[in-house]
């Protein structure tokens, strides 16, 4: 496994994290709508309610998967960061971080390193590559 690998695991799971809050946010509102919807006028008992049990679950399910990933995301914050600790250079610790572990986008580390997009992307290079070096240290010492 290559070092973008490895850091874009981290990177993934946050992306997902932040998808499973859009989807509880979502179902949330239609489950808003589905109770608002409700009246005590005499109707099918199955219709409205069925639809309103059928979202609670789900958002129970997403809720429980929610848990899970930041779990996962948290314990693969906590390896990596302590793989990146042992990088040298400051700036590669602080791009690495950012990009990967706290899911930032390429525009917002440029503006808050105050760097132009080619170094950037330059300086992500070095960092991957220095990365990589301290996986594959680690990896002998395990093996």
């Amino acid at each position: 496994m290559t070092g973008k690998e490895y850091l874009q695991q981290a990177y993934q799971t946050e992306k997902r994290i932040q998808s499973l809050k859009n989807d509880i946010r979502r179902l949330e509102e239609v489950a808003g709508c589905t109770t608002s919807s409700l009246s005590g006028m005499p109707h099918a008992p199955s219709g409205e309610k069925s639809r309103l049990e059928a979202v609670a679950i789900k958002i129970a399910e997403k809720r429980q998967e929610l848990r899970k990933q930041e779990l996962i995301h948290k314990e693969m914050r906590e390896e990596a960061a302590l793989l990146l600790v042992e990088l040298e250079d400051e700036d590669f610790k602080l791009l690495l971080e950012k990009r990967y572990l706290k899911g930032k986008d390429w525009r917002e580390i440029r503006e808050e390193m105050h760097y132009s997009e080619r170094w950037v992307f330059k300086l992500h290079d070095l960092a991957l590559a220095a990365f990589e070096e301290i996986l594959k240290k680690k990896k002998k010492e395990c093996s």
